[in-house]
Parts: C-alpha cells; structure tokens; sequence
C-alpha cells in the first residue's frame, strides 16, 4: 500500500511528507502530529491520515518493544489507590471499559468522576456522551473537581436516541483532534429500551446494532488515543434460569472491552467494585465510598 493510496494524500502532498522523512505507511502510521502537519496540512487532517495509516499496519515486534510500548502509554488514574493498582496505574490510552451492573450502583457517578479526572490530569477535554436524560449534573461535578475551570472543560453530548447516539460517535471524531476520556452513560440503554429488541427473535438485529456501536467506540479511542469508559446495564441471563447476572448485549462487550468493573451495592454509602478480567492483573475487588463530595477507595 503506497501513501497515496490514503484517502486525502494527492502526489503533491505524498512529496511533501517525503520531504520530511514520512516515506511508507509505516513511517506515517508512526510518525507525530507535528511532523505530518509540517507537510501542509492542518492538525485536524494529520489527526486524519495518521488514523488511516495505522488502520492499514501490519507491526512486528518483539516482547521487549511491547513492553516498553505499555510503558509510554498514558493513564488517566481514577485517584482511587487500590483501584489504580488493580488496572496497572489508571484508565490506559487507546483502551475501552465497561461499568456495568444494576441501577443504582454508582456506575454514572465511577464513570463521571473519569471525566474530571481526566481534563484536571492532561488539560485536555473530557467528553461525555449522554443517552439518558438529565443524568449529568453540573452541581455534582463542581462538588467533586478541584479546579475552578474543569466545568467548562467537559462537554456533554446530547443523543437521547440509537441514531443520535450513533451519530455522536462520528460527530467527536469530526469536532476533536484530542481527548483526555470519553464517557458513554449508558452505551445500551437506548438498545434496551427500542421496540425494535423486544423478543428472542429480535437477538440477531440486535446484536449487530450493538456491534456497529462498538466498533465506532474502537474508532474513538484509537482516533483520540484515549481511553473510552462506557457504562451497561445488568441482564439476566436468559440460559441461567436467573441464577445468573451479565452485560446486557452479551459476549460482543466482553470481546470488545479491555477489562469490566462491575459495581454492586455493599452497605450505605459503600460499593463494591469488581475488576473482571484484566489482562495483567486478573480479577480483584475493593470497595469504594461514593459520598457527597468525594469518591474515595475504603
């Protein structure tokens, strides 16, 4: 595959990146947002054709560069100690989680807690993709950040149905070149709640609504090099005869995620938080304190 063969590179912009050292795919794939913006191009647009290149990589390397390749990338930390230490320093770059479990226990508040963390940690903005109404409130925001600007620094996104929600997904990547976190609260709520996904029979259409979702998020946080927090409802397994619950949309989310945190009601104002399937650290859990002007670990 030749640089031009990128949708939006032309012979004249394929000699310019030449003229700095970007020759191959490969060398586009790696190469910074500055040096591909010095060839005559806008960020936004370098942000652009860098995503193409590496979509169209094929990379070897050794256990060694893997390593070090874990090593660099950025974390959001949740300031939640035991928490951080379960998931290898915080939420990483470039990764999707879900929060998950039934209503009321404390999904939204972990999930909307990582939008502050996140602008207050990198200075970039933190973007909340809101499918249910009303659920993001800026008193609580303001309660709980430590800067007097973080506010204005979380954008919310409207997308109170499935095409809207859709939409927004397309509509960040358009708007934003960067990122600190993006929330989705809740990724499957709309999808539960659409006639169209009623009955057993209705599973198959389902299931790939919910993976076109899922792909795009894949999108976002490669595009945005961020990591993308989404919270799922709890479901009944329906093979289980009850005895047994999961995330609503089935083994599509499990594929997709990184690792899972599911939440549970512990006693007042305490939850307790499963890490579930980490691919480093594994399964552990700790219970966190969700009070009125703080989330803390216990």
């Amino acid at each position: 595959m030749e640089l031009t063969d990128i949708d939006g590179i032309g012979p004249s912009t394929e000699e310019s990146l030449n003229e700095v050292d970007i020759n191959s795919i490969d060398d586009l794939a790696n190469a910074s947002i500055e040096d591909i913006s010095s060839a005559g191009m806008s960020n936004s647009r370098a942000k652009d054709v860098k995503f193409k290149a590496k979509q169209n990589t094929v990379t070897l390397q050794t256990g060694v560069e893997v390593e070090k390749e874990y090593e660099d990338k950025n974390r959001i930390q949740s300031n939640i100690d035991e928490l951080d230490e379960y998931i290898e320093g915080g939420f990483e770059e470039s990764s999707v989680v879900s929060i998950w479990g039934d209503s009321d226990t404390g999904k939204s508040q972990l999930a909307q807690k990582m939008l502050i963390e996140g602008y207050e940690q990198t200075g970039k903005p933190a973007i909340l993709i809101e499918t249910e109404k009303d659920r993001f409130r800026p008193e609580r925001i303001k309660k709980l950040s430590n800067q007097d600007d973080t506010l204005n620094n979380i954008i919310r996104v409207k997308a109170y149905d499935i095409e809207k929600q859709y939409s927004a997904y397309g509509k960040i990547m358009e708007e934003f070149n960067e990122a600190s976190v993006v929330v989705i609260d809740s990724l499957t709520a709309q999808i539960r709640l659409s006639p169209d996904f009623q009955g057993r029979q209705d599973l198959p259409e389902r299931s790939n609504t919910v993976k076109e979702h899922l792909s795009k998020i894949e999108d976002i946080s490669e595009y945005l090099e961020c990591p993308v927090i989404f919270t799922n409802q709890a479901s009944v397994n329906p093979d289980s005869y009850g005895a047994n619950m999961v995330q609503y949309g089935g083994k599509l989310i499990q594929y997709v995620a990184l690792y899972h945190l599911q939440m549970k009601q512990a006693q007042g104002e305490l939850f307790e938080v499963n890490i579930q399937q980490h691919p480093a650290t594994g399964n552990n859990s700790l219970l966190i304190d969700i009070g009125e002007e703080s989330i803390t670990g216990v």
